[in-house]
């Protein structure tokens, strides 16, 4: 695991792949035989695309959703036998690749489809596409109530196949709103049936509505982003029913120390003022590095599992912690920012900033190291 020698630089990401081989398990175990899409966009949530994708292909998932189609081509370099979904529109001058790479795109308008077609027509070939639906998030997805026209027109179409009917959830924490929305959804798959049109795959859950509802039997097809990170998003006073464990942990190491005095203050503006002469420690992290700057002056890291609180504004590529007094530390010890032990969701409540934001700033522009 980690250790000392680990950390070359300043600042070290350990992604543990244990962990997210343990929360692909309980994810399997809750769904049953339903297919799992393993969202892999924002660079896997700041976990790092390609290794990610490594790791679970070799754990048998065979479908990955995406929204960049430079990673969708990057995957498919690696393996071309692999499905990726494209959860958003690709630009118009990349269709003749979402042909050629044998991509699966979200489609919900029919410019999107004609152009499609007429590259298929091009290079002589048919794909395989799902319906987006929007069912209340008013993001990309054609409206219910327009999505039967649309759905006939691919059925009938010799370049385009419907292997897929999909929505998304906006608000699973409300389960009044999304049960009436799944209602929708479903009254919507009736009559796509008395039309005889039978997609192979139909979709709609996120990880807050895989964890925290009970899953239509119609619904064969899964897709986990959050969930498989190591959080899971309950509705408000419930605990989670599974035991997810964070797959991303990020360390520093103090590299100055010294002594304040009674009165003295830290940092930019001086929100911090020191009520008693203390010790502080300068750690090599900052906004720039994903910390957010609002949990300036109370918020902790630990060192030898000590909490140690930051005094004053974080920097862009500096904070300072306050340094116990019974707490023996020296240049070079090691700073646990989030980890098992100090978790996301302490930073995400404490912030006010989702998990999502918080784990795709923090793994940005970073090397990774790999436990398994």
């Amino acid at each position: 695991m980690y250790n000392n020698k680990t950390m070359g630089s300043n600042k070290t990401i350990i992604i543990n792949l244990n962990n997210l081989e343990h929360n692909l398990n309980l994810i399997k175990n809750k769904i049953g035989e339903k297919e799992i899409v393993a969202t892999l966009k924002g660079d896997a949530y700041g976990h790092g695309l390609i290794n990610i994708f490594k790791f679970l292909k070799s754990k048998k998932i065979n479908y990955f959703g995406l929204s960049n189609i430079e990673d969708a081509k990057t995957l498919k370099k690696i393996d071309k036998n692999i499905k990726i979904l494209m959860y958003i529109k690709v630009d118009k001058k990349e269709i003749k690749n979402l042909i050629k790479f044998e991509l699966v795109p979200f489609v919900a308008d029919f410019e999107y489809l004609f152009s499609i077609e007429k590259e298929c027509a091009l290079q002589k070939n048919k794909i395989k596409v799902h319906l987006k639906i929007d069912i209340g998030m008013n993001r990309y997805g054609i409206k219910i109530d327009d999505a039967l026209e649309i759905a006939t027109y691919i059925q009938n179409s010799k370049f385009l196949e419907l292997e897929g009917v999909c929505s998304h959830l906006p608000s699973t924490e409300n389960f009044k709103t999304t049960q009436k929305q799944i209602e929708q959804f479903l009254f919507f798959l009736e009559t796509l049936k008395q039309k005889n049109i039978h997609p192979k795959f139909v979709h709609i859950s996120n990880s807050g509505h895989i964890i925290n509802y009970k899953l239509s039997p119609q619904f064969n097809m899964v897709r986990p982003g959050l969930i498989l990170y190591g959080y899971c998003q309950s509705p408000k006073n419930k605990k989670p029913a599974l035991n997810f464990k964070p797959v991303l942990s990020l360390f520093s190491k103090i590299i100055f120390i010294k002594n304040v005095k009674k009165g003295e203050k830290i940092s930019y503006s001086g929100i911090f003022q020191a009520k008693e002469d203390m010790k502080i420690g300068i750690i090599p992290i900052g906004y720039f590095d994903g910390i957010p700057q609002n949990i300036s002056n109370d918020f902790y890291f630990l060192i030898n599992n000590k909490k140690c609180k930051i005094r004053g504004k974080v920097c862009m590529n500096l904070a300072i912690v306050e340094i116990p007094k019974d707490l023996k530390v020296k240049t070079g010890s090691k700073v646990e920012i989030v980890s098992e032990k100090l978790s996301i969701d302490e930073m995400s409540k404490f912030s006010k900033r989702s998990h999502y934001e918080l784990l795709c700033n923090i793994g940005k522009y970073e090397k990774r190291k790999y436990l398994d």
